[in-house]
């Protein structure tokens, strides 16, 4: 059965995707693996996860509590790429955003849990939407947060942990237990 995504002009049929061909998510990004939709029409490279097939058109995020995001399938700008307000890296591909105040999120940025409890910390962290300044180091890279960027924190040790550290220890902890 052929599918309609807002994000593309062509229909979308299901497909199983092999985790080493190479396909990216046109959504988020990420190598794609699994239960999947492509685009139908030869010659033509767009493919999602199921979940990124499924995103909700708006969120309410509480990092950005005054308006809703509206899910939008590519930038507005005009180079075709964004600063995400979540992480400060750029993208090309889906992006929950306020049209009213140029607040622009990675979909997987979005969908960070405000709590965190992990194998490198001994308490909850807590998602903190703006970083903690000058002379405040990542305990797991020891870099500091310069400006913006969100930080998973600790407010009992003084604990910070850039967003993607903390998930990247986590992930080889996991893998030297294997």
């Amino acid at each position: 059965m052929l599918k309609q995504h807002f994000s593309h002009p062509h229909p979308l049929a299901a497909a199983k995707v092999v985790e080493d061909d190479g396909t990216i998510c046109s959504g988020c990004e990420f190598p794609l693996s699994g239960a999947a939709y492509k685009c139908t029409k030869p010659k033509c490279e767009f493919h999602l996860h199921q979940l990124c097939f499924a995103l909700p058109p708006e969120i309410h995020h509480p990092s950005h509590p005054k308006h809703p995001l509206i899910l939008t399938g590519s930038p507005p700008y005009v180079d075709g790429e964004f600063a995400c307000d979540g992480c400060g890296d750029v993208g090309s591909g889906f992006i929950y955003r306020c049209p009213r105040c140029q607040f622009d999120l990675h979909i997987h940025c979005a969908a960070l849990p405000e709590t965190l409890v992990g194998k490198n910390h001994d308490h909850p962290l807590r998602l903190v939407f703006e970083s903690k300044g000058k002379g405040f180091c990542c305990g797991v890279c020891e870099e500091g947060f310069g400006r913006g960027g969100w930080v998973y924190y600790c407010g009992v040790c003084d604990f910070g942990v850039h967003v993607h550290c903390f998930v990247a220890d986590d992930e080889d902890e996991d893998e030297e237990m294997e």
